[in-house]
């Protein structure tokens, strides 16, 4: 067969590929040699209707050879970063052996070469997965039921923020933050909330060895509950909690991430409405830890809750799935969408798709050698179900990549 004749232009090699029902003229793309990986993909397949979020993609890119590179050098906190022109791809995961227990409304965290699937509705164990082998184990669950909540890891424990327990939608607050111990394969309690300032469905992140949590509702779903704008930080090493300045609009349901020195929070809903699958916030507001002030950011172009948020290695916002109604769509679903926010410049770029519609996972972000993004379970329907077992990850190249 003769080579093709190729000859990039200002560094692209743009591939159009026309549409064929059978017996299609190009079935794949195969990138081989050095750093392979770290080759990046942009489509300029067309978007389609907002309210819907879903545009095609084009087949995930699968490199032979060489390990994955990181777009830049990590740092969130850097201020001038170089933002890739791609979205990246997803895969959903295959797995050698067993799998994660079906939950949503919980969390997942990245630690030490394992991705931890904590809580959700009703009383489940923890869910293990080793990217290295491929396989999902089970270690002890919460001795209480925990829901609702974002979770992070600081010094061999999990930490869960504020949450819920019980049954929709009058659920209700712990009294205490619930840990777990990977080391020894426990669960204990910290200090919590203060009274009337418990809640669930907030935003939880670490930054310089002290917690925050932000925003969130009192008292469930609906009229009778209280969503809240309020941010609390929480120091470990004297176990207090101390209010810090609301944030400028209550929500819930909604998620954090530290990126360039602030806590950005992103979509999110008023649950406290009668109607709050259709109170959809768009704002992203960022509080800066430096000058302990809120700002009112750009708008995510498609307003959800339930998303899962975290922050990429090249200091991107991502806001992965959700779920909602919008004015064309009242039967209600559970997005695959995933946004990317620059916070540095307050736009978002162009978005990616899961391989899976969910919304109330958790985002399981590994070191930036190896580049990965986990998000396993939740709940592939608007509300309560069908609860999954699946997993979606991210990459830049689209390569899952074994390493941790």
């Amino acid at each position: 067969m003769e080579k093709p004749n190729i000859h990039p232009v200002d560094g692209h090699i743009t591939v159009s590929l026309v549409p064929k029902n059978e017996n299609p003229m190009l079935s794949g793309i195969v990138i081989a040699g050095k750093n392979a990986a770290s080759v990046l993909w942009e489509t300029k397949a067309p978007s389609t209707d907002a309210s819907v979020g879903r545009r095609p993609l084009p087949t995930a890119p699968i490199a032979t050879i060489g390990p994955i590179t990181p777009v830049v050098t990590p740092n969130p906190h850097q201020k001038e970063l170089t933002i890739p022109s791609s979205p990246g791809a997803w895969t959903d995961v295959k797995y050698s052996s067993g799998s994660p227990v079906a939950r949503h409304e919980a969390c997942a965290v990245f630690v030490d070469g394992l991705v931890y699937s904590i809580g959700g509705r009703g009383m489940k164990p923890v869910s293990v997965f080793n990217p290295m082998s491929g396989e999902w184990s089970q270690r002890t669950g919460p001795p209480v039921e925990i829901n609702h909540m974002q979770c992070i890891h600081h010094e061999n424990k999990i930490y869960t923020g504020g949450s819920w327990y019980g049954k929709f939608p009058y659920e209700q607050e712990h009294e205490v933050m619930w840990t777990y111990d990977i080391l020894s394969d426990s669960w204990n309690s910290v200090e919590g909330l203060p009274e009337g300032r418990r809640r669930g469905g907030g935003a939880f992140v670490v930054y310089e060895g002290k917690f925050y949590l932000s925003h969130g509702a009192i008292g469930g779903h609906g009229t009778h509950a209280t969503a809240t704008s309020m941010l609390d930080m929480y120091d470990p090493k004297t176990d207090i909690w101390t209010p810090l300045p609301d944030g400028p609009t209550p929500r819930d349901h909604t998620a954090g991430a530290v990126v360039n020195g602030k806590l950005c929070v992103a979509g999110g809903r008023n649950g406290a409405s009668s109607d709050f699958w259709n109170a959809n916030i768009a704002p992203v507001v960022c509080y800066s830890f430096k000058t302990g002030t809120w700002e009112s950011k750009a708008s995510l172009p498609v307003p959800r809750g339930g998303s899962m948020v975290g922050t990429t290695c090249s200091g991107l916002v991502m806001i992965a799935g959700g779920e909602g109604k919008t004015q064309t769509n009242q039967a209600g679903q559970a997005y695959d969408r995933v946004d990317f926010y620059d916070e540095s410049k307050d736009v978002f770029l162009e978005p990616s798709y899961m391989t899976s519609r969910r919304h109330g996972s958790g985002m399981a972000i590994t070191s930036c050698e190896c580049g990965m993004i986990y998000v396993p379970s939740g709940s592939a329907g608007l509300g309560g179900g069908p609860e999954v077992t699946t997993t979606d990850a991210w990459s830049v190249d689209g390569v899952v990549q074994q390493c941790a």
